[in-house]
């Protein structure tokens, strides 16, 4: 996973998903007071190649956002605090970025490409959450 430090020295965009993440490590609530949320798990995929390394936020129109990081098969699964698994319930604004997971110390021919702007800093993704465990890919093109 990328340092803090790293998602900050680079660009707005890293600052708020840094935030968000730095926001479920260290924010709690007890059980008792949580509001309902949905469980929510996905693959994302780029031109049918996972995303290792994205960051993946779910922001509902009011509230809290939700947060995850794909594995190296894409596969991802929000959190709401930490370790608190899930989403607000309702309609949410998804972004997904691996822009952080450009740093690494991969070759230029192993990386994966800069996912475009519509699905981060200028996402056109949505989903909504439901009661219960959920499937949410993301095949993005």
């Amino acid at each position: 996973m990328p340092s803090l430090a790293m998602l900050l020295s680079v660009s707005p965009q890293r600052s708020v998903f840094a935030a968000a993440v730095l926001t479920l490590a260290l924010v709690g609530c007890s059980g008792s007071n949580l509001p309902e949320l949905g469980s929510v798990t996905g693959v994302v995929t780029y031109e049918g190649q996972p995303v290792p390394s994205a960051i993946v936020t779910f922001q509902p129109q009011e509230g809290r956002p939700s947060v995850a990081m794909t594995d190296d098969e894409g596969k991802y699964e929000l959190l709401f605090v930490k370790d608190t698994p899930g989403a607000l319930l309702g309609d949410h604004k998804v972004t997904i970025s691996n822009e952080s997971a450009m740093e690494g110390d991969q070759s230029p021919n192993d990386a994966m490409p800069l996912l475009p702007a519509k699905y981060n800093s200028q996402s056109t993704l949505t989903a909504l959450v439901e009661p219960g465990s959920q499937t949410i890919d993301f095949p993005l093109q």
